[in-house]
């Protein structure tokens, strides 16, 4: 048990110094509170810190001061993500941030027929050759949120449709909670909103034929969040649409945020206050590379609007109204 405990000092998670530095985000957190606050030593909390920056965070210091997140920090990061979900779903999870893969659900079958675990997902912000069902091209430029995720399910290639069916139908929810306007299933692998669609679902599966069960299944969802700022290619005018118009989606990068006027010594005022789709309703899980502050007491937990599109497309399925047939 001491050894247990001494190995407990000396290290710590870097997801746990991220959500401990998200929680004051702007505002600096000596190195010796977040010790305090881990449960861990000093030199535990540097090395984590040293690690995050090392892999881009831009965690800042200061002698004296010790370390903070800017409060304009734009982060997508595997850690960042991890730290939001609950510890029975991390642990669960590999999850891996690229900023452009030439195609989630090809690079992870890939990943899986070379023995990947289990809850391996790959996130990119944009793909290069994204692809749709029969092999049809996905566009998918930057702007939008692109995934797979990988299970080894214990039942046949007929149940496998129903993979589809719950991604559809958890993405369909975190949809509505975010954007406020009723998205409709399509074809059980799309979502449309205002007659666009705004998602595709492309599960792919290797079969054993000696078994008859599922070898692996990936289950890839890509979301258009918003419109690509040089429009929507001629083939698609008029059927691809985003689940935002014109103004960022909750918790996105909110441009010239915060104000001049604004200061981060202190808590938020009326007149420097982000957009109201831009606050968090789950203080006690603060949002992670987003630009969010807490919302007033009493403001409804479910769903959070600021968990990463990952968390609300794939893994979020709280109670809520089903979704919307298409007619």
């Amino acid at each position: 048990l001491e050894k247990q405990a001494q190995g407990r000092v000396d290290t710590v998670s870097k997801a746990e110094v991220l959500t401990a530095l998200e929680s004051a985000r702007g505002h600096y957190r000596s190195g010796q509170a977040l010790a305090r606050q881990l449960g861990v030593s000093r030199n535990a909390v540097w090395k984590a810190v040293a690690s995050l920056r090392a892999d881009g965070v831009p965690i800042e210091a200061a002698t004296n001061r010790g370390y903070r997140l800017p409060a304009g920090a734009d982060i997508l990061h595997a850690d960042a993500v991890t730290a939001l979900l609950f510890p029975e779903v991390a642990g669960a999870l590999q999850i891996e941030v690229y900023d452009r893969l030439p195609g989630t659900n090809a690079a992870l079958r890939a990943r899986a027929t070379q023995g990947a675990p289990e809850g391996l997902v790959l996130i990119a912000q944009a793909q290069s050759a994204g692809r749709g069902r029969n092999g049809r091209s996905f566009f998918s430029p930057p702007g939008g949120l692109y995934m797979s995720l990988l299970v080894r399910p214990d039942f046949g290639a007929r149940q496998a449709v129903y993979l589809t069916v719950m991604a559809a139908v958890a993405a369909a929810r975190a949809c509505e909670s975010l954007c406020g306007a009723p998205i409709r299933i399509k074809w059980v692998n799309d979502l449309w909103r205002d007659g666009r669609k705004v998602c595709g679902i492309l599960t792919e599966a290797s079969l054993d034929v000696e078994s008859g069960l599922l070898d692996y299944a990936i289950v890839g969802p890509g979301f258009n969040l918003m419109p690509p700022p040089d429009g929507w290619p001629d083939e698609l005018q008029g059927i691809a649409g985003s689940l935002f118009d014109a103004a960022p989606p909750p918790c996105a990068p909110v441009p010239n945020w915060p104000p001049p006027s604004s200061t981060n010594s202190g808590p938020s005022t009326a007149a420097g206050e982000p957009p109201a789709s831009c606050r968090n309703t789950a203080p006690a899980r603060r949002c992670l590379g987003v630009r969010c502050r807490s919302a007033p007491a009493g403001a409804l937990p479910t769903p959070p609007p600021c968990l990463p599109w990952t968390t609300n497309a794939v893994l979020w399925s709280a109670p809520a109204a089903a979704p919307k047939r298409w007619p």
